[in-house]
């Protein structure tokens, strides 16, 4: 099913271009010297599931059902985002023959957010670093970038905040593009698998990628009539971007490529058109409460379409983003019971896989008014190692946001989404995993944005 949605996608005639984020990331204009990057995100969440009825988490709420970071409560005012930080080219004192052509990012965060907690909701800085990085533009055709940045992966999260539609990620890039680094593993299957070599099962984090790496990257950008190629290979640490400790060996590796079809319309973040993308995540983890030092296979991929403009005949601006991703290896299943003090589930083995599919619609029903629809489907686990895992642990997880924007200004918007969750778990027999399925409900959250 999933193919066959991307297959009749891919073929649709989409006469509008999205972004090229590698290059707006991650290179500036000649005519620019500094400029400040500052916007917030105060949000209101408000959960309606259930507690789980029965079984050895009886009255506690599952992990999705709460509002992160914190993982406590079922609803909360809070800051979403909160970031500051300048970018632009060297001057002054900095300014040289060699850093003439170099130009640098960088970006703080100060919201109570993944990046300054910990996933187990305990706080662990006040401010966090979001980019340090620095661009050198010397060779044609292969700019390097080095430090912190974002890593080019699926649309919904690699575009500009300012532009992102929906206030949450999918559940597949939430669970399994945004990676958690942990200590030990529970490996413990909840259908009732056999438990094998599990090392220490220490529950302490051990970091939050927070969709960004620590390393180096060639990249660039190659126009061809109304065409825009782009590519990036990318070297990283595969590693709790605010943690210490040692870099996964082998280094992490990532590879983009993305072609846009360049029609008028729009401009800068918001440029009209149709762009298709691929992306590869690959790497090596290792538990560090391991006597035996195991290294386990990690591998994120996927391909996706995004157009914005007069699509479908229609006069009006739209938008369809349609994304299909796969994970195989070092699948976060969660927490097993709450989240602080509860041990943590990664079916980490080679051949335990999870697939995604998502599609989202967007129509502006005056030039300030838009409306938003996103049916979105993560089959966790619909594959299993069959040593640990069985099928009896998948998890098919489906979710439809409504939403609706108000567009102040380019840099001010206000969001509306309601999710109407469905988890579902095809072990039947098993009252503990039905009872933490079943008690899943729906979800709404009111955001503002606003940028400097």
């Amino acid at each position: 099913m999933f193919l066959q949605i991307a297959v009749i996608f891919c073929m649709y005639p989409l006469d509008a271009n999205a972004v090229n984020w590698l290059m707006l990331q991650g290179t500036e204009p000649d005519t620019v010297t500094h400029r400040p990057v500052i916007f917030i995100q105060p949000s209101y969440t408000r959960d309606l599931s259930n507690e789980i009825s029965a079984g050895p988490n009886a009255g506690k709420r599952a992990v999705p059902t709460t509002v992160a970071p914190w993982f406590e409560d079922d609803s909360r005012f809070h800051f979403r985002r909160a970031r500051a930080g300048v970018r632009g080219n060297f001057t002054g004192m900095m300014k040289n023959e060699f850093t003439d052509k170099m130009n640098y990012f960088i970006l703080a965060e100060f919201a109570p957010n993944l990046f300054t907690y910990d996933f187990l909701g305990d706080e662990t800085r006040k401010v966090a670093v979001d980019h340090f990085s620095i661009t050198a533009n010397h060779i044609q055709g292969a700019r390097l970038r080095f430090g912190l940045f974002k890593i080019p992966v699926v649309e919904e999260i690699f575009q500009g905040v300012m532009t992102q539609d929906y206030i949450e990620f999918t559940d597949f890039t939430a669970r399994e593009v945004l990676e958690r680094f942990a200590t030990g593993n529970t490996r413990a299957s909840p259908s009732g698998g056999t438990n094998g070599d599990t090392g220490i099962p220490v529950t302490e984090s051990e970091g939050f990628s927070g969709v960004r790496d620590w390393g180096g990257q060639v990249f660039d950008s190659f126009k061809r009539d109304d065409w825009d190629f782009s590519y990036a290979f990318m070297l990283g640490r595969g590693a709790g971007i605010h943690e210490s400790g040692r870099a996964q060996d082998p280094l992490e590796q990532y590879y983009y490529f993305s072609a846009e079809q360049d029609l008028p319309g729009g401009r800068g973040p918001r440029k009209h058109g149709t762009k298709y993308y691929a992306w590869l995540q690959k790497g090596v983890r290792v538990f560090a409460s391991d006597p035996l030092q195991q290294e386990y296979d990690r591998l994120r991929y996927g391909i996706g379409l995004r157009s914005q403009g007069a699509l479908f005949g229609l006069d009006a601006r739209q938008r369809v983003d349609l994304a299909l991703m796969f994970a195989d290896g070092m699948i976060f299943v969660s927490p097993a019971g709450a989240v602080k003090g509860g041990n943590l589930m990664y079916a980490a083995e080679e051949g335990n896989r999870s697939r995604a599919l998502s599609v989202d619609y967007g129509y502006f029903i005056t030039p300030r008014w838009e409306a938003m629809l996103r049916w979105d489907r993560h089959e966790l686990l619909y594959e299993a190692d069959d040593v640990v895992w069985t099928e009896g642990d998948a998890r098919n997880i489906s979710t439809m946001t409504y939403g609706i924007q108000h567009h102040f200004s380019p840099k001010m918007k206000l969001a509306v989404n309601f999710i109407d969750r469905h988890v579902s778990a095809p072990n039947e027999n098993h009252a503990v995993v039905q009872n933490v399925a079943n008690s899943i409900g729906n979800r709404y959250s009111i955001q503002l944005f606003w940028m400097y």
